[in-house]
């Protein structure tokens, strides 16, 4: 890896990652459910993470994907 790309790296907390959760919010097709329950679940998932304090540094990662 480059220094900027391992700094890059380093300035998100990525080398710090020790879980991360993919959470289905497909807005188009919604096969996994519906689309205003899938942005709850996120938003609920984004702001418990900060509650419990595991979204900083990096220790767990969150991705909103699609299905």
């Amino acid at each position: 890896m480059t220094a900027t790309l391992e700094t890059k790296a380093t300035n998100l907390g990525l080398d710090n990652i020790q879980k991360h959760i993919f959470l289905c919010c497909d807005q188009e097709r919604q096969k996994c459910c519906a689309g205003d329950v899938s942005l709850k679940a996120w938003e609920y998932l984004k702001k418990r993470l900060q509650e419990l304090g595991l979204s900083q540094n990096g220790h767990i990662y969150r991705t909103k994907t699609t299905a």
